[in-house]
């Protein structure tokens, strides 16, 4: 209550009309400044820039994989090992596939064909290998039913 009674008494004081108002000149010239804050924004952006700001959003979504890797398969590997483990098997299959993919990528078409009939040529089966063969694979019914077929 006292602080009103104060301001009221200093009231005579304080200037009477609006406290609030436009300078002068102030929309006439600010078409001008709006135009030259655009001009210098846009004239301030390097090329080197604008791959930045278009890299950001990548090298964001990488940081967090990165992070969510760190914070999530790595302590697995360390709390449980056994889970994470790969089997040598696995490892072996997979080098293997790897280099076989890696000695195939660069044969073209008449390579391979030059290989195969090369292949074919050196191999040649004595009729008695191919009757043992495919009967080692085959149980007596399935060896019967071929000859009947």
């Amino acid at each position: 209550m006292e602080k009103r009674n104060d301001i009221l008494k200093n009231q005579p004081q304080f200037p009477k009309g609006n406290p609030f108002e436009v300078p002068e000149g102030y929309f006439e010239s600010l078409e001008d400044r709006i135009g030259a804050r655009i001009e210098d924004e846009v004239a301030f952006k390097s090329p080197v820039q604008k791959v930045i700001q278009m890299l950001k959003p990548i090298l964001g979504l990488a940081a967090s994989f990165a992070i969510a890797f760190l914070l999530i398969y790595y302590p697995l590997g360390k709390f449980i090992p056994k889970f994470m483990a790969k089997s040598d098997t696995q490892t072996e299959e997979s080098l293997f596939e790897l280099e076989f993919i890696e000695n195939t990528m660069f044969i073209d078409e008449n390579t391979l064909l030059q290989a195969l009939s090369a292949t074919e040529a050196s191999t040649e089966f004595e009729s008695d290998e191919i009757i043992n063969l495919l009967s080692s694979e085959l149980n007596d019914y399935q060896i019967y039913a071929e000859i009947i077929n």
